[in-house]
């Protein structure tokens, strides 16, 4: 074993150093670990609680569900006639296999006022078939008599219950009639079995692994205080737990809790321990740079103390040895600094110069030779054969290694200006022949300088010799460098340039092509083009013949437009560039291409002249309708007042024939409606509609009314809301699925729709200007009929446009779908080829609230006594509004004129209660005539009707007394209604 007082001093400072910088490194990184694993233990625990606390979650959602489902069916007469009677037609109907497969349940049981079981039944969903009663639910319901009481008729419990087999989710509602009015007849019992299906859905809802599992008397206590937390969500507490393992592997467990607030069994998660893992590999990294670290401090110290004192040292010590083996004392050793070593390397240069005057003679002889070796413009060397040392250089050589012939005397050759051979001497080592070999020469600054050399032997005074002479290079390798450079940058900017780029030949062989080229047509790399034809890429022969003519003809064609083929045949529109090149006769030899790809500017400006298009046309239709909708008010109105004064006994042919004539202007104010909806100047009340529940009841209606060679299938991956009116959406997805029913009525197929939400880009909205990036619903309804003729599909949203046979469709359907869905700002797109089907999606914006129910009760028509002025200018609207007025007890007075019925308004202000007035009329508008009166002291109330409200809604014009905005035509009640709730908002203000 070597002694450290053995050592140089170079070994013996690197051993020090290591020793001192190796311990600080070990104990910082004890403490690191210590840290790093303590701290990533604590965010591991925190997600493991939260990710139980997303199960929980869905528990919760699961039971609030049932909840749901038992206050929807409880309400309900047809289930309070049930639990009485049992009568049959009410188990066929209800209770059949389908309802638990839609309502997603295993059982339903009927209890009466009493607690005693009435009706149940069981259902196993897997099998999608009826089970035996399962005793021990009911059993267990039984042993809980709280769970049948309810405090009001809204009132519902739920919970966890033990099963024989599994735990089970139970949802419980009393029994009333559907105005919760009435005794309550017993009690409503839903639920479904906490399963492996019903656990694969929960991992499904929160992407982990979910198991149940039994709870052991034994185990429950220490289970529960392992790291346990407590977790409030919807009323219910769960205590947490998590335990680890091992190093890949941590559980969570939550305790259910049963209907009696006992433990019932456990739900747990096994998670993956990546956050620990994390740290782990954090504290590596940080392991590793801290011996990186290290190792730089070692050998930057080493450096530092070698560079300023060893290194001198060293080198002092060489170049004594350098001097006594060469046995020349005109050599001298450096001397760098005035310190303890620049005077030692003084006096033995002092030595050295006593020596050199004994020699001095000796070289006399040697310079007419040296003299003439240096006039030769050309690097010649001499090297000792058997020390490989320099013994001599000219000074073009010495010129081109960047130093002073003095300082490369004496040096070895291939260790000092041979880089490449620095190891070994080519000719010495390993034999090889230099002759006009191109070598490389090392600079004094570093950098190789490149040459041609020759090497050859000889012998003097007994001492074998190389003599290399060589010359510089220099100028021809910039030379080829810069030829290489350029050729180089030429190739890079054909490949990455965005433009498709080609060279062909003239009968149109394909040379050479870049990757935007292949891209443009489909290909994965220019390799599958080259050598191919270009033929394949254009609509037909006849479009590339006319096309090399005119370049034959012009020589280039610049911005040429046209459509060709991309691989798989699709079309793609190009802007080009293409120049031809010729050869001295004028012959065409080969064409270079420049192409860029503007098929995302055409499809958009075909999608911008089709919006025009739709916005012309639903211009022109609100227009009719706001004109129509005056002639159906005075049909509709005098009807009314006709079958108000008939008698009842004595005409009822007329009082048919009238009811006749209402009902067709019922399905003309429908038809209007329609229209206007298309052409967007009615958007209906709009309110958060939950898009899930609106199609659950399309299913529900188009199952009814599709024949059975049609299969529907649904894929609803959310429950997304929107601002809309219910009504509305639900006609846009009864039109879209009852045309796909008939696109596939003759040989049947399969309807699939599907909801989802989606985050649109900016590349998504850049193609849609209507839409803005954001959170969109996507409803997607295919079918796999006949699909739509390709030259159809630009027409297909036009008004009064249809494919249908007579009878079968008005041409408003989609023309209305595209106003609905448009005015909620949102898009609906087309896809469709012939005879394989067609696919409609529609995107809608969505937004954070909740669908609120509203109950709507029924009304009977009011009357009063106050006194109203009727204002419109067609006077048959102001006879028929007078006459009902008056028929239900009002004081009428009707003018044609607006401002002579503003002057009476100025005259007696206070006598008049109410004013209904049109909105569009001469000399003064309805809006026009409400300002003028808002002025007042104590103005009536205004109510102002219209053909359509022109984008207008009431809260717009509220400030100037506008208490009402009716579309016409307005029927009786509605009129009572509104003159009865605007008098009655006077009175009470």
């Amino acid at each position: 074993m070597i002694r450290v007082n053995q050592l140089g001093i170079l070994a013996k400072t690197l051993v020090i150093v290591c020793t001192l910088v190796v311990v600080l490194s070990l104990t910082f990184l004890a403490l690191s670990f210590w840290l790093v694993t303590t701290k990533f233990q604590g965010l591991e625990t925190e997600e493991a609680r939260l990710n139980m606390e997303r199960v929980i979650n869905e528990l919760n959602n699961s039971c609030n569900r049932l909840e749901t489902l038992a206050g929807d069916w409880a309400p309900w007469d047809d289930s309070y006639t049930f639990v009485q009677d049992l009568n049959r037609d009410f188990i066929e109907k209800n209770l059949g296999e389908e309802s638990f497969k839609t309502l997603g349940i295993n059982f339903m049981l009927f209890v009466d006022d009493s607690n005693q079981l009435v009706y149940s039944r069981f259902f196993d969903l897997a099998r999608e078939a009826f089970t035996p009663p399962d005793t021990s639910i009911i059993f267990a319901l039984r042993a809980i008599p709280d769970f049948f009481r309810f405090a009001t008729p809204q009132t519902k419990n739920s919970g966890f219950l033990r099963s024989h087999s599994s735990p089970v989710l139970v949802a419980g509602a009393p029994i009333v009639t559907s105005t919760y009015s009435g005794p309550i007849r017993g009690t409503l019992v839903v639920g479904r079995y906490l399963d492996h299906s019903k656990l694969e859905e929960i991992g499904a809802q929160t992407r982990l692994s979910v198991e149940a599992l039994p709870l052991p008397p034994e185990n429950r206590q220490p289970l529960l205080q392992t790291n346990s937390q407590r977790s409030s969500l919807d009323q219910r507490s769960f205590a947490i737990a998590s335990q680890v393992l091992d190093h890949q592997t941590l559980r969570v467990y939550t305790a259910l809790n049963d209907l009696r607030d006992q433990p019932m069994g456990i739900v747990a998660v096994n998670l993956e321990r990546k956050l620990f893992q994390q740290g782990l590999a954090m504290w590596k990294e940080h392991a590793l740079s801290l011996v990186g670290l290290g190792l730089m401090f070692i050998f930057a110290l080493v450096l530092l103390l070698d560079r300023i004192i060893l290194r001198r040292l060293t080198r002092l010590n060489e170049e004594v040895a350098s001097i006594a083996q060469a046995g020349r004392h005109d050599l001298r050793v450096s001397r760098d600094n005035q310190d303890e070593i620049g005077t030692l390397a003084e006096g033995i240069n002092a030595m050295l110069a006593s020596l050199q005057s004994l020699q001095m003679i000796q070289e006399k002889s040697e310079h007419h030779l040296q003299d003439i070796i240096d006039s030769v413009n050309c690097g010649i060397m001499l090297v000792d054969a058997q020390t490989r040392e320099i013994v001599s250089i000219n000074r073009a050589g010495a010129k081109m290694a960047g130093r002073s012939p003095e300082d490369i005397l004496g040096q070895v050759c291939h260790r000092f200006i041979c880089p490449r051979e620095r190891n070994c001497c080519p000719v010495l080592d390993r034999g090889e022949t230099v002759d006009l070999s191109e070598r490389e020469m090392l600079h004094a600054d570093g950098h190789t300088v490149p040459v041609l050399k020759s090497v050859s032997r000889i012998e003097r005074d007994g001492r074998p010799l190389l003599v290399e002479s060589f010359i510089d290079i220099t100028a021809l390798k910039a030379m080829e460098s810069e030829l290489a450079a350029s050729e180089a940058k030429y190739r890079q900017f054909f490949e990455e340039d965005l433009t498709g780029n080609f060279i062909s030949t003239r009968e149109g062989t394909l040379i050479a092509c870049n990757p935007a080229f292949a891209e443009i047509f489909g290909y994965a790399s220019p390799a599958d083009l080259i050598g191919g034809r270009m033929e394949h890429f254009y609509s037909s022969p006849e479009t590339r013949k006319l096309l090399m003519e005119r370049l034959s003809e012009k020589g280039r064609l610049d911005r040429f437009e046209g459509m060709m083929r991309q691989k798989n045949g699709q079309p793609v529109y190009i802007v080009s560039n293409l120049i031809g090149e010729f050869d001295d006769q004028g012959h065409l030899l080969r064409i270079r291409g420049y192409l860029f790809d503007d098929t995302k500017r055409m499809i958009l400006e075909k999608e911008i002249r089709q919006a025009q298009k739709l916005e012309a046309i639903g211009t022109m239709a609100g227009g009719i309708a706001h004109d129509f909708n005056n002639i159906l008010a005075g049909i509709m109105g005098y009807t009314e007042i006709l079958l108000r004064d008939l008698n009842e006994e004595q005409d009822s042919k007329n009082r048919r024939n009238l009811r006749n004539i209402l009902s067709a202007g019922e399905r003309a104010r429908g038809l209007i409606e329609k229209m206007l909806t298309f052409s967007r100047q009615t958007e209906g009340e709009r309110r958060p509609v939950n898009l899930e529940r609106i199609l659950g009841d399309v299913l529900q209606l188009i199952r009814v009314s599709l024949p059975s060679t049609i299969e529907i299938s649904s894929r609803i991956t959310d429950s997304p809301t929107v601002m809309a009116d219910p009504i509305q959406i639900h006609q846009v997805f009864m039109n879209l699925c009852t045309n796909a029913g008939h696109a596939m009525k003759a040989k049947g197929g399969t309807l699939t729709i599907s909801l989802d939400r989606v985050e649109l880009d900016a590349d998504f909205t850049g193609r849609y200007p209507a839409l803005t990036i954001g959170t969109y619903a996507e409803i997607r309804i295919e079918d796999s009929g006949k699909g739509i003729p390709e030259h159809l599909i630009e027409r297909i949203f036009d008004p009064f446009f249809t494919t249908k046979g007579k009878g079968e469709g008005t041409g408003l359907g989609l023309s209305m779908v595209h106003g609905i869905v448009k005015a909620m700002h949102g898009l609906i797109t087309v896809d469709s080829t012939e005879g394989k089907g067609s696919c409609f999606t529609i995107y809608l914006p969505t937004i954070n609230e909740e669908e609120s129910m509203t109950a709507v009760e029924h009304q009977s028509i009011p009357t009063g006594h106050e006194h109203v002025v009727y204002v419109d200018d067609e006077g048959f609207l102001v006879d028929i509004g007078s006459e009902i007025l008056r028929g239900l007890g009002y004081r009428v007075t009707g003018f044609t004129d607006s401002q002579e019925a503003l002057d009476y308004l100025l005259r007696h202000v206070s006598e008049v209660d109410l004013v209904i007035s049109d909105m569009t009329m001469p000399q003064l508008t309805g809006i026009e005539l409400a300002q003028s009166l808002h002025h007042l002291d104590g103005p009536p109330p205004v109510v102002i009707c219209t053909g359509h409200n022109e984008g207008l809604s009431q809260q717009d014009v509220a400030h100037i007394g506008v208490r009402e905005l009716l579309l016409k035509p307005v029927t009786v009640h509605k009129l009572a209604q509104v003159v009865r709730s605007v008098l009655d908002e006077k009175a009470s203000s």
